[in-house]
């Protein structure tokens, strides 16, 4: 008797995407064989990098604008707040979830950015980018 493993595309199971249509309305899918795993690990992991990058972006920009040490670290605390609700609301979204309590920590990192509008000012106005990103992760879609 001999055993062979399946072929790839047989083992690799990926769900559809719930929101993304083609031109002609139907549901566009990555189980289509014309992706590698590659590309469809790399369409999973790139939203995490933006995120991050944009975090690093925020933690260059408030020392330069605000000179104190204390908004640094303000800046530092809050984000430690409200980052892994909005990255793991972004990790649902890359795996094409809808996250868990999804409402409650929109509602959470609304509290935390107004927070932090009110209580460091301008520079921190980039954050309500990771606001915009909750809400159209969380927000029912047509």
């Amino acid at each position: 008797m001999v055993v062979t493993w399946p072929d790839m595309t047989e083992r690799r199971v990926v769900a559809a995407l719930a929101w993304s249509l083609d031109a002609r309305g139907r549901r566009r899918t990555l189980t289509n064989l014309n992706y590698s795993d590659r590309t469809i690990r790399l369409l999973t992991v790139a939203p995490l990098a933006v995120l991050a990058a944009g975090v690093g972006v925020q933690l260059a920009q408030t020392p330069i604008y605000n000179g104190g040490a204390h908004s640094t670290l303000l800046t530092v605390v809050l984000m430690a707040c409200y980052l892994p609700m909005v990255g793991y609301q972004v990790w649902s979204a890359a795996h094409l979830r809808r996250p868990r309590g999804g409402w409650w920590m929109f509602a959470a990192t609304a509290v935390i950015i107004a927070a932090g509008v009110l209580l460091i000012g301008n520079e921190w106005q980039l954050t309500i980018a990771h606001l915009l990103v909750s809400a159209l992760i969380v927000l029912p879609r047509r």
